[in-house]
């Protein structure tokens, strides 16, 4: 009981960013009108909305899956830290940030350059759309892949799945919330993991108590 209490909190907690200010915010910096309405155009109403999965999420989900000589991408990379931790802490092959706002995508490459060459060298940021030519051909590439589609609507959600299904290099998935349906040739495995994420790990709505965590989705291929 006690767990389906901390999922159902950590719900209301992520439905309450939906709907906050933050739609309108990339951790304190507005972005230009132009670059909400293009967030909104590809991914639906909700789209504009940021939020960020900590580092310490990140472990919780892949600390098992990512390993030497991989590939990740991050669908919606925002300030680009996924990528960074992906090559420095998990010592993947390569790491590629797709993001559609320039200022989220222009933030991660003056983080990326800061970092040193080392890990730079091993980076790929793309300010493109999840759902365009160049996220597939990232995908095609990939082996491990991060979507944050919390508020990303049904539309860009199967178009992210069908993509995933038809990239065969892709062994492992995690994303914020559930995929309409099983991407083809994978399967979904249970339970769902609970990751801290930005709106979790701090209080980000007066009438939200703080969560261990956001309930994220796996999926694995079949063999």
């Amino acid at each position: 009981f006690a767990d389906m209490v901390t999922v159902v909190l950590s719900l209301l907690a992520a439905l309450a960013l939906c709907v906050s200010g933050h739609s309108v915010s990339a951790f304190g910096r507005s972005l230009p009108a132009a670059e909400l309405s293009a967030l909104r155009l590809s991914g639906g109403p909700r789209a504009d909305t940021y939020g960020e999965l900590t580092d310490e999420g990140f472990r919780t989900l892949y600390s098992s899956e990512l390993q030497q000589g991989d590939t990740f991408v991050d669908l919606g990379s925002g300030r680009g830290q996924l990528v960074q931790q992906a090559i420095s802490e998990f010592n993947v092959e390569r790491a590629v940030g797709i993001e559609l706002s320039p200022t989220r995508h222009n933030e991660a490459v003056a983080a990326l350059n800061a970092a040193g060459t080392s890990l730079a060298n091993r980076a790929m940021l793309l300010c493109a759309d999840a759902g365009g030519e160049s996220a597939a051909e990232a995908l095609q590439a990939a082996t491990v892949v991060w979507v944050a589609n919390l508020c990303f609507d049904v539309q860009l959600q199967r178009k992210l799945a069908s993509r995933i299904e038809a990239a065969q290099s892709v062994r492992f998935v995690a994303v914020l919330k559930p995929f309409p349906e099983v991407p083809a040739g994978f399967e979904l495995v249970e339970p769902a993991v609970l990751a801290r994420c930005s709106w979790t790990h701090k209080m980000t709505h007066p009438c939200m108590p703080l969560t261990p965590g956001h309930p994220c989705s796996r999926y694995r291929r079949l063999l």
